[in-house]
């Protein structure tokens, strides 16, 4: 009879097989996959089991283009160029297959090859020519975002510049984007700055709300050339005009603070008096929904939006992912019910590449409209600095690359010279900047650990 310690070892080595060696000849197993489509740069999460010692993994024939093991029983794999088909993942032991991947076609980049005018200011519209601009998703002049945007057809899109800068004009779509140099943002005399005004048509009597910045000492205001009967400020950054006997054409402001004007007003003419009575007009007006923007930051994408008199209004539901056609929801910002509101929501985003949003706005009836659809590339673990609101006036809130070292941040003016610089303690992730003091233009932020560096841009607007 053996010797007890040689029979003992016997079956130690017999079970670790069975529980361990025999797992190595089992062929994969996958038990399902999400999401159920995608196009190149797609992750797909594949779920199952015996996935160790993975060496293939395909999409309708074709390789995936990367993948990487989480366990044996979870596979995440980025979709190359793909094909609708088979997900099929293949070890040393075998392969397994699941239908029904499909394959998305990307829709292809935009081309800009013009623009005219080459200059212009807050208000002015410019017609951008190039190719694949019907679902151009996104317009800036240097890099400030349109205030508004269309496409007429394929090759033509209109913009209306924003507060704007000076640079490339930029056209994005779901495929990508692209652009084109020589753009002059011509900036308003003096720090007063008008922004828009609501609404765009109105006749003798009726209130015209103009919001921009440094509306105080206000001396005149004419619509269409004509002066207003008479004008009100709440604070400066919100002028409210009657309009008189007017002409349609450009609302003109001047004061203290300098001069600037806005185009687009149209005057109506007087219409003949009825006397029936009639009910007063609500006091609160149509909903606007201003602007909608992201940017990238070091965890994810923060998203911003503007809008006009969201009284009415009860949340903002805040969808996103990395498909067009199939977004998830992220969260829900509450309605502050203002004739005026700005809104913001970080995104929290592990993997990288391009993310699509959206918001999916509710009324107090429960009635929900959507916004477009916006598109930002997030370059996940990788070093960036972002300042945010973009444009700002006041503060700006910068966000610091993860890091355990001390940093140090930097404000450069458009000459060069730095104007600010900030130590920062390890571990931080966040700073304001006061930037009241500051003049109107494009700054560099630039940060540094020694080690590592990064920069972006911000304009600030008085």
């Amino acid at each position: 009879m053996p010797p007890t310690s040689t029979r003992t070892g016997g079956i130690i080595a017999f079970l670790f097989f069975l529980f361990f060696g025999a797992r190595s000849f089992a062929q994969p197993v996958i038990n399902s996959f999400t999401p159920d489509s995608g196009t190149q740069g797609t992750h797909i999460y594949i779920s199952g089991k015996y996935f160790t010692g993975a060496t293939a993994v395909s999409f309708g024939g074709v390789s995936a283009s990367s993948f990487f093991l989480e366990g044996d029983t979870a596979i995440v794999a980025i979709v190359g160029s793909g094909a609708t088909g088979d997900v099929v993942v293949t070890t040393s032991a075998g392969s397994d297959s699941v239908s029904g991947f499909t394959w998305k076609t990307q829709a292809p980049p935009p081309a800009v090859y013009s623009f005219t005018p080459a200059s212009g200011t807050t208000g002015d519209t410019v017609l951008i020519t190039g190719h694949n601009l019907t679902t151009v998703n996104g317009v800036a002049f240097g890099g400030v975002p349109a205030a508004s945007y269309g496409s007429k057809n394929d090759s033509v899109v209109w913009a209306v510049v924003g507060y704007g800068a000076s640079g490339v004009v930029a056209v994005t779509n779901p495929g990508g984007s692209a652009s084109e140099p020589g753009f002059t943002f011509i900036a308003s005399t003096g720090p007063l700055h008008l922004i828009r005004f609501f609404p765009d048509s109105a006749t003798a009597g009726d209130a015209v709300y103009i919001y921009g910045q440094h509306l105080d000492s206000l001396t005149s205001v004419s619509l269409g050339n004509i002066a207003a009967r008479s004008f009100t400020t709440e604070g400066d950054t919100l002028l409210i005009a009657i309009v008189d006997t007017g002409a349609s054409g450009k609302i003109l402001v001047s004061g203290e603070w300098g001069i600037d004007s806005l185009s687009g007003f149209r005057y109506i003419g007087s219409v003949s008096q009825d006397t029936t009575p009639t009910t007063p007009p609500p006091t609160v007006s149509t909903f606007q929904l201003q602007q909608f923007i992201g940017i990238d930051s070091t965890e994810g994408v923060l998203l911003f939006w503007n809008t006009l008199y969201d009284q009415k209004m009860q949340d903002y539901l805040v969808f996103g992912g990395q498909d067009s056609t199939n977004l998830s929801e992220l969260g829900t910002i509450t309605s502050l019910k203002q004739n005026t509101a700005s809104y913001s929501y970080s995104a929290n985003l592990a993997q990288g590449g391009v993310w699509y949003f959206q918001l999916r706005m509710e009324d107090t009836t429960a009635a929900f409209t959507n916004s477009p659809v916006i598109s930002v590339t997030h370059r996940a673990n990788t070093l960036v600095v972002n300042g945010y609101p973009n444009p700002t006036a006041n503060q700006l809130t910068v966000a610091i690359p993860s890091n355990n070292s001390p940093s140090s941040l930097q404000m450069v003016d458009p000459t060069g010279r730095v104007v600010k610089t900030i130590v920062l303690a390890p571990n931080t992730l966040q700073v304001t900047i006061d930037v009241s003091g500051l003049n109107n233009g494009v700054y560099r932020l630039a940060w540094s650990d020694g080690k590592h560096k990064t920069a972006s841009s911000v304009l600030v607007v008085k």
